[in-house]
């Protein structure tokens, strides 16, 4: 298979163009007479030990002979369309069936951002940004192979469909998760993002409680006390400035701002980090 067999395109290198690779040796296959073999659709046949029937047996162990033949003819082809690290992973014993898997998984790009990227074009999918059903049709079936060939379940579906949902003030969370995954390179446990999600609003709701409850004061100086929060004196920990950076005056305000942003962030981290590792 190649040019000298009528085909041209290029041998499998990787993850890079084992798509087309994939779509261009479908075709050579069908044409080959060997896809059949490929997709399991013929099996090898099994020698009844019961027969008793001499000439049948002939039949049978002819009819697995043949299968194998072509069976080896199939992982041949297979073969000789991959350039030769590819080749390394294969096995001798493997049946064509085995070998196109093996490709299949190592090769398809099955990432955590690819797998967000796909998912997210099934939900920007509207009939409205289409033209028309057929337009909206055609879209969404290339969506669902790409989904297929990269193996997405339900469960990823509905994470990032809970993830993509969040609303105001959990943009930053989201960064956070989104760069966490990339680093693990799969998307968050449903039943662990949904604990670190509670988790996240509880510290969004105690922040706002905070800042509700201490309004704008005049910064009172006493060289007698000490704050328990910054370990100043001069002042308490309710006219603290780092703690309640909108007392402070306004060319300071957003240093303790930024600083307060840091430590949540850092907090945020914590949390996301446990929908991974449990």
């Amino acid at each position: 298979m190649g040019k000298e067999d009528g085909y041209s395109f290029e041998k499998l290198k990787g993850s890079d163009n084992y798509k087309e690779w994939a779509r261009e040796m479908t075709f050579a296959l069908r044409d080959a007479g060997l896809m059949s073999y490929i997709n399991g659709t013929i099996r090898k046949p099994v020698l009844d030990e019961t027969l008793k029937d001499l000439e049948l047996i002939a039949k049978k162990e002819e009819a697995i002979d043949t299968w194998i033949q072509k069976d080896d003819r199939a992982v041949g082809k297979l073969g000789k369309m991959c350039f030769k690290p590819v080749q390394l992973g294969f096995k001798d014993h493997w049946s064509a069936k085995e070998a196109w898997n093996f490709l299949k998984e190592r090769y398809t790009s099955v990432g955590w951002s690819s797998k967000w990227a796909v998912l997210n074009r099934l939900e920007e999918a509207h009939y409205e940004t289409s033209n028309g059903i057929a337009d909206l049709e055609s879209s969404i079936n290339v969506v669902l192979e790409d989904i297929e060939e990269q193996n997405i379940t339900m469960k990823e579906y509905v994470t990032i469909k809970v993830i993509n949902s969040l609303g105001p003030g959990f943009e930053t969370y989201v960064t956070v998760l989104n760069e966490q995954a990339r680093k693990e390179n799969k998307l968050p446990d449903l039943g662990g993002l949904f604990k670190s999600l509670k988790e996240e609003e509880l510290r969004m709701k105690d922040y706002e409680r905070l800042h509700a409850i201490h309004g704008p004061r005049r910064g009172r100086s006493n060289a007698r006390v000490a704050c328990s929060h910054c370990k100043k004196t001069g002042h308490t920990e309710e006219d603290c400035w780092p703690l309640h950076p909108e007392l402070a005056p306004e060319h300071l305000q957003e240093k303790f701002r930024a600083r307060d942003s840091s430590t949540r962030i850092g907090s945020m981290t914590a949390g996301v980090r446990r929908t991974f590792i449990g």
